[in-house]
């Protein structure tokens, strides 16, 4: 059984107007299939848990929204082995569909999703703090990158650039305002081979499933969703300045040639700063979501995607 988990209000609200399309064509092909609407946050991986209930059932769960409704379904999904995913993305940044290739023709991407011919067993990372753990398909974060998002999510800017359709542009203009007020962090970070890593002044620290965040940041560029590795970009005393220079490089991945970039990959990495941090999960923050220690690993199940 298909069960399409739907926001409504991405895109601006346009997400009624494109689910009237994609339900047009479901019925006019006499498609069988299970629609739930997102009322609030939480509603998603509500449905997601419902939907993965029974042991005994298959459901291929299809997404309509952005980043934050994928991550839900992702975290409300019971037994993630016996699902089989789609995603057309229909929100702000999409940084899951940048990464996947899925183009904004939605009606084009259903009858990839519909008639399925290629299958992608994808990873997903797990964020673990403040005594629970969060599953990501795209990235986390600490420090700046998890500041910004916070304030993407708490801004009227995203509502009003959205609107104007440019919503894309929202963590840059955010990402500007933010760098005077972001405190330098001391920590360490501990790899899968207890190989120590202490940095002095970390300005941000970003961990990667997907190469993108952000709206098209690739902090982490050769990241590869497939690989069973976490990508991990952390940027240690680099000035404001010097920051606000290198960030339209990181459309492109150029930053990581820069003084003070290091990038690694891992399994798993545990966090440990000197102060709490915001973190976000593929964009997302609360304001409880500080902490002092973060484990990230990769887990040892896959999803599987529909990729075509």
């Amino acid at each position: 059984m298909y069960h399409f988990v739907i926001n409504s209000h991405a895109k601006s609200k346009l997400g009624h107007k494109i689910w009237d399309d994609i339900e047009r064509y479901l019925i006019e092909n006499n498609f069988e299939y299970k629609k739930y609407f997102t009322s609030e946050a939480g509603s998603a991986a509500r449905f997601a848990s419902e939907i993965t209930r029974e042991k005994d059932e298959f459901p291929t769960i299809v997404v309509l929204g952005g980043d934050g409704t994928l991550n839900e379904v992702l975290n409300g999904i019971r037994n993630i082995e016996q699902v089989t995913l789609g995603y057309i993305p229909i929100g702000s940044s999409n940084d899951f569909g940048r990464g996947m290739n899925i183009t904004r023709d939605y009606l084009s991407e259903l009858k990839k999703i519909i008639n399925p011919k290629k299958f992608i067993q994808l990873d997903y990372g797990v964020a673990t703090y403040g005594g629970e753990s969060k599953r990501f398909l795209v990235s986390s974060g600490i420090g700046f990158d998890a500041a910004v998002c916070y304030e993407v999510n708490h801004s009227p800017l995203k509502k009003l650039l959205n609107h104007l359709r440019l919503g894309k542009f929202t963590y840059g203009l955010v990402a500007i305002k933010q760098l005077a007020g972001i405190p330098y962090i001391k920590g360490t970070i501990t790899l899968d081979n207890n190989e120590v890593k202490f940095y002095d002044k970390i300005f941000f620290s970003a961990i990667h499933v997907q190469k993108y965040e952000g709206g098209g940041y690739m902090f982490c560029p050769k990241a590869d969703p497939t690989d069973g590795y976490l990508d991990i970009c952390v940027a240690e005393k680099i000035s404001k300045i010097r920051a606000l220079t290198m960030l339209p490089g990181a459309k492109k991945g150029n930053h990581v040639k820069c003084r003070g970039i290091h990038v690694f990959r891992c399994k798993k990495a545990v966090f440990q700063m000197e102060r709490k941090q915001f973190v976000h999960i593929d964009g997302e923050t609360t304001e409880h979501s500080k902490s002092k220690e973060v484990l990230f690993e990769t887990s040892p199940d896959k999803i599987r995607f529909i990729a075509g």
